[in-house]
């Protein structure tokens, strides 16, 4: 008996960047830990919430919102900061391509670009030079969304 498991490209990309994510919140949490001599109960106070729900958040069971990142890294006395780039791709970028619209009015501007294709950069920045930092694919148009 034989099964197959298909699984989209947008999905692969999502699972693929919450992955990186929480690496890097878990290796920013160990080095803060290490640095600040900080336990888990600590920092699940500093962020207002039970030990065992930043627990569930480190292991990839909880709900990781924005908020929740934004709270995390507060305790950690680091500041959050993503970069969106955008990766060159072959033509003829397949069926699992949405269509991005660039204008608002009758003739849109559409170009497919595959979901495969982004690679997503998180970095949480302790101090100037220093930063645990995940990264995708070779970039060549980077896009920085920061306070």
């Amino acid at each position: 008996m034989s099964f197959s498991l298909n699984i989209s490209a947008k999905e692969k990309m999502t699972g693929r960047f919450k992955s990186r994510v929480n690496r890097a919140l878990l290796n920013a949490v160990t080095q803060a830990r290490k640095e600040r001599k900080l336990t888990q109960s600590e920092i699940a106070a500093l962020m207002e919430i039970d030990k065992s729900t930043l627990s569930r958040i480190l292991n990839g069971r909880g709900n990781l919102t924005l908020k929740t990142i934004g709270d995390l890294s507060w305790a950690l006395g680091l500041r959050p900061d993503i970069t969106f780039t955008k990766v060159e791709e072959p033509a003829g970028a397949g069926a699992n391509s949405p269509a991005i619209t660039s204008a608002p009015h009758n003739n849109n501007i559409t170009t497919p670009i595959s979901r495969s294709t982004l690679s997503n950069r998180v970095t949480l920045h302790s101090a100037p030079n220093t930063a645990s930092t995940i990264s995708g694919a070779p970039r060549n148009e980077r896009v920085r969304v920061a306070n």
